[in-house]
C-alpha cells in the first residue's frame, strides 16, 4: 500500500473544504471515507492513500499539482519547490 507522504497537511485539507464550503460528514460521503477518518486526517492523525487523494482532487475538481498550489497560492518559492519534490518522488 502506498501513501502520498507530505503531500496535504490536516490545516491544508481544512482549508480546501472550508474554500468548496463542505461539511465534514459531506467531504467524507463524497470520497467514500468515514467523518472519523476526515476529523483525524484534520487533527493530524494520519493521511489520505493516494486513492483517497486523487478523490479529494476529483471532488474538488483540480489537479494534484493545483491542489497544492491552490491551497497556499503557489506564491512562494518554498510553495514551489514543494509540488517539485512531489513531482521527483515518482
Amino acid at each position: 500500500m502506498f501513501f502520498f507522504k507530505n503531500s496535504i497537511t490536516g490545516d491544508d485539507l481544512r482549508a480546501l473544504r472550508s474554500r468548496k464550503g463542505v461539511s465534514k460528514q459531506k467531504m467524507a460521503d463524497k470520497i467514500g471515507v468515514s467523518l472519523k477518518t476526515i476529523e483525524n486526517w484534520e487533527n493530524g492523525v494520519g493521511q489520505p492513500r493516494i486513492d483517497q487523494f486523487l478523490q479529494i482532487c476529483v471532488y474538488c475538481s483540480i489537479d494534484i499539482k493545483g491542489l497544492m498550489c491552490q491551497i497556499r497560492e503557489c506564491d512562494t518559492e518554498q510553495d514551489t519547490n514543494r509540488t517539485d519534490n512531489i513531482s521527483s518522488k515518482k
